[in-house]
């Protein structure tokens, strides 16, 4: 069995990402810039890696401005502690040197991480496997579109830390993001 969710790590403010000289004007671009994990429902033993402190992802994220501007910003995303007591993992999220972390219950970080079946399992979620070339290398993923807060958002999802490989989010003003994953470091 396979349900599709998306879990929601943070709710951060756009600005906090935005490129600091940016006069990008998405004022209806709610995002959650934390990445997508894909809830594959499956049993600890399915996992074919698990999530460990030290492990990250980092991307750049390109703002397409209206008036046709491109800026760049990049994020990390890194498990830089385990706390044994609550069962939880602290993500650290790095916008080019401003910090903020959040902690995550372990069972939300596990269940959509490193699920060996994300890429057996895509159809079931209206999904096709497709091979991205990204910087970080050719990842085989899961292609899928859905919407959020009224934004079509294309997402592929893969065997990383984190699951997100890439995504394309769309505003309603037509401004849009591109986030690539450029790295990956898996402990």
């Amino acid at each position: 069995m396979c349900t599709f969710t998306f879990i929601a790590q943070q709710s951060v403010s756009v600005d906090t990402f935005l490129p600091r000289s940016s006069n990008f004007r998405m004022t209806k671009f709610i995002i959650l810039l934390s990445p997508i994990f894909l809830n594959f429902s499956a049993n600890a033993e399915d996992f074919n890696m698990t999530p460990a402190v030290g492990d990250e992802a980092k991307y750049a994220m390109e703002w397409h401005m209206a008036d046709g501007k491109i800026q760049t910003t990049h994020l990390t995303f890194r498990l830089t502690a385990f706390n044994k007591s609550t069962d939880s993992f602290t993500v650290e999220l790095n916008n080019e040197g401003h910090s903020q972390t959040y902690d995550a219950p372990a069972k939300t970080i596990a269940d959509g991480y490193y699920g060996k079946d994300i890429i057996k399992d895509c159809s079931k979620i209206n999904g096709h496997v497709e091979v991205v070339t990204v910087p970080a290398g050719k990842i085989e993923t899961c292609a899928y579109d859905y919407m959020s807060g009224g934004m079509l958002q294309h997402g592929w999802s893969g065997l990383v830390p984190f699951n997100l490989v890439k995504q394309i989010i769309t505003s309603e003003e037509g401004d849009y993001v591109i986030q690539t994953l450029e790295s990956f470091i898996k402990n």
